[in-house]
């Protein structure tokens, strides 16, 4: 039983530290370090229902002049920081729940987990390339949102951030 929370309690602070956004850039030689990755995420429709599922398009490209190391897992690894009009970032789904028996079940807990490598210039299309908002985030209020998805880079020690888009919720 111990074990089992202790296992638990080190998948949250790995899934913890993976939601973290914000981070700043490390200074290498007096500037930002360029991360060898782009993200451009887009929404076509940008206009979704509450409750409904919220897919956007990420296209992850290799912008270095080397080819790259990335590691896929069985879910989308990827965080996003989604603010309402106000700019309130809206708020993340708990990373474990309390299941009927007592027991906490992990949310993108097993499944697994593999480096592949993306030559220079290419798209990753073998990482995930839709992300579905209500997966991860609690999207439950008809608004206009700002969304921006980050991907942290475990080579240059950097958190990658997309283009900013746009999606409005209607209520249902």
């Amino acid at each position: 039983m111990r074990t089992a929370l202790l296992l638990i309690a080190a998948g949250l602070v790995c899934a913890a530290a993976v939601r973290t956004v914000g981070l700043p850039k490390p200074v290498q030689g007096g500037r930002a370090a360029e991360p060898p990755f782009s993200i451009a995420i887009s929404a076509k429709p940008n206009v979704f229902t509450v409750g409904s599922a919220m897919p956007i398009k990420v296209v992850l490209t290799n912008t270095s002049s080397h080819q790259i190391s990335l590691l896929r897992l069985s879910w989308c690894n990827y965080t996003a920081e989604i603010r309402d009009s106000q700019g309130a970032l809206v708020k993340a789904k708990p990373l474990a729940e309390k299941l009927p028996d007592g027991r906490f079940r992990l949310r993108h807990s097993g499944g697994s987990a593999t480096r592949v490598q993306v030559d220079r210039g290419k798209v990753a299309w073998c990482i995930c390339t839709v992300y579905n908002l209500t997966d991860d985030y609690e999207v439950t209020k008809p608004d206009k949102y700002s969304v921006q998805v980050l991907r942290y880079d475990d080579v240059d020690k950097v958190w990658v951030r997309s283009n900013t888009i746009s999606i409005v919720v209607s209520p249902k």
